[in-house]
């Protein structure tokens, strides 16, 4: 889609379906989608736009067959709610780009997690914003802005950060429900990394080592505290 559409319902994308979107701006008469909330229903919603900030809500089905991509050098800011189902939903994040998750709107639902496999994401809600079971992937980045608690700290919300994934704190401080943790990071930048420079970031949880892995290194500027037990059996630990 790319002209301007003035429809005021949701916009739904089912099973295996894809749907390429150039603007999602909330201004009247400037979206492809409307107004209305966006409905993943197991399809992909691709951003293909230079950048926009959008305070509509996506509700994401249960499973993990949903996504939404965002291309490299391009920031897709959405302040409004992302909603999970029960008994679970892990939205995929492809595209090398970065997806944003803003600071208005109340709790994300305790059943929205992601899978991110392209790009960075941003976690800068004033509230929750996961509570389900995430993992980062190679080559990809999950970063904490402007308040800690920002993925919840029950058992539905493992954290998993495999080898050339990062996890920056970036100046917070979080509990979760427990994190693994695997290789050195993007590029040997460390698979756990403070980046905001004389700040110290708590991280209260288990900790499980499922490789050879370096916390901290060259873009990790500030403290990391890890007052938890990190285990590991015949795995080694770095920090750089």
């Amino acid at each position: 889609l790319s002209g301007a559409n003035t429809y005021t319902n949701s916009t739904t994308i089912s099973t295996n379906g894809t749907l390429a979107v150039s603007n999602m701006a909330d201004s009247p008469g400037t979206s492809v989608i409307g107004y209305g909330p966006v409905i993943l229903k197991g399809g992909t919603l691709a951003y293909t736009g230079t950048g926009d900030t959008t305070a509509r809500a996506i509700t994401v089905a249960a499973g993990n067959n949903s996504g939404i991509n965002v291309p490299g050098s391009v920031t897709l800011t959405v302040n409004g709610v992302f909603t999970g189902t029960s008994p679970g939903t892990i939205l995929n994040k492809t595209g090398t780009g970065t997806l944003v998750l803003g600071t208005t709107g109340t709790a994300a639902s305790s059943y929205f997690g992601m899978n991110i496999t392209g790009g960075t994401v941003i976690l800068n809600k004033n509230s929750q914003a996961i509570g389900f079971a995430t993992t980062v992937n190679s080559g990809c980045e999950l970063q904490l802005k402007s308040y800690g608690g920002q993925i919840y700290s029950g058992s539905t919300a493992p954290i998993t950060v495999n080898s050339g994934g990062v996890f920056d704190l970036n100046g917070q401080t979080n509990t979760l429900y427990s994190l693994s943790l695997s290789g050195a990071g993007i590029s040997g930048s460390g698979a756990l990394i403070n980046s905001a420079v004389n700040t110290t970031s708590t991280l209260t949880c288990p900790i499980t080592l499922g490789a050879a892995t370096t916390i901290g290194g060259s873009t990790s500027l500030g403290n990391i505290t890890l007052p938890s037990m990190i285990s590991g059996v015949g795995m080694s630990l770095t920090y750089a």
